[in-house]
């Protein structure tokens, strides 16, 4: 136990002795999503690879909806930078698809 009772309400508490945070155990999404694609290459479903990678499917759903929407967004603003700096008469290029 992180408190002892006698500490808890106390302004000037302190944990208990001994006692150390644990380690975070939440992963970036693009971490974790890297790492399901890997998975799915070995031919996982989402449940077995989310079950490997110790989440829920839920959290393995998002983390890909995360790490997918944020490539998007890159590839948005690289495009956006790609027609700023394209040549006078050349518009046309950069908004190709």
């Amino acid at each position: 136990m992180a408190w002892d009772d006698e500490e808890l309400d106390k302004p000037d508490g302190r944990p208990a002795r001994g006692w150390h945070r644990t380690a975070s155990t939440r992963r970036p999404a693009a971490e974790l999503a890297e790492d399901a694609a890997e998975l799915f290459r070995q031919d996982y479903t989402r449940e077995q690879a989310a079950t490997r990678l110790g989440v829920t499917a839920g959290a393995l759903e998002r983390a890909i909806g995360r790490t997918r929407r944020a490539a998007e967004a890159e590839h948005e603003a690289q495009r956006a930078r790609f027609a700023q700096t394209a040549p006078p008469g050349r518009e046309y290029e950069a908004e190709a698809g």
